[in-house]
């Protein structure tokens, strides 16, 4: 009755490697989301909206 060919952990990896690399893309919050910290509201807010901007300005600089 096994429809899929071939190994099963192989496949079930492969489709959570697949799930990972995409998932930034749906979840703006998706590092704070797959870490083992609970933060604090005020802390994803400061992380998002006040150090994120200066890593990108840092970018364009050594540019």
């Amino acid at each position: 009755m096994n429809l899929i060919k071939g190994n099963i952990v192989k496949n079930l990896i492969s489709t959570e490697a697949e799930r990972i690399k995409s998932a930034f893309q749906f979840d703006p919050l998706f590092a704070v989301n797959c870490s083992i910290v609970d933060p604090i509201p005020h802390q994803v807010k400061a992380a998002y909206k006040f150090l994120m901007p200066i890593e990108e300005w840092k970018a364009k600089a050594n540019n």
